[in-house]
């Protein structure tokens, strides 16, 4: 009997949200090896609404290491809360994988969107940083909204890890929280 609201909701979360307008902070250009390009967001409190990086993949000899050299970092009110190589961020895993859900969308053509609410109190940083051994030709676009900060405010946080041999099968698990 609940088929048609499961239904409904599936078909809900197929579809990216339209976060609220608000004022758009955007950089391009080429990344040399071990350089990076930054947008310094307005003076919050404000929160990412979207945030966007293209990467144009037909221009890479090698698209696979390329985007698991170019790194997006976030600095929230002088913490780091961001470091992760950009197609895992996006949920694209090694390479440009389609992923197309709620919180982020991952296209195999090298854009790449996340819809994840990031706030921040005073003031933020977002920066893609080429660690790669060749140019990368890459922007970044941040919609950025006002946001209420309180007590129960938090920034967003992410961070990656590389687990060398991990052989699968068999299944394992992995511990993704550690409190």
């Amino acid at each position: 009997t609940a088929r048609p609201a499961i239904d409904r909701a599936n078909a809900a979360l197929r579809l990216p949200p339209n976060p609220p307008s608000g004022q758009t902070l955007a950089t391009w250009g080429v990344l040399a090896e071990g350089n990076g390009k930054s947008i310094d967001l307005p003076p919050g409190p404000a929160a990412v609404g979207r945030l966007e990086v293209r990467v144009p993949l037909e221009l890479l000899d090698h698209p696979e290491p390329a985007l698991r050299s170019l790194i997006l970092q976030m600095e929230c009110d002088g913490e780091p809360t961001v470091w992760c190589p950009v197609g895992d961020f996006f949920g694209g895993g090694v390479g440009c994988s389609p992923v197309r859900n709620w919180y982020r969308t991952a296209e195999t053509n090298g854009i790449f969107a996340c819809r994840w609410l990031m706030p921040y109190r005073k003031t933020a940083r977002i920066t893609l940083l080429n660690l790669g051994t060749r140019n990368v030709g890459a922007g970044m676009r941040a919609e950025v909204i006002p946001w209420n900060w309180d007590e129960r405010s938090m920034h967003f946080h992410s961070a990656w890890h590389f687990q060398s041999d991990l052989k699968t099968p068999p299944p394992r698990d992995w511990n993704l929280v550690s409190l």
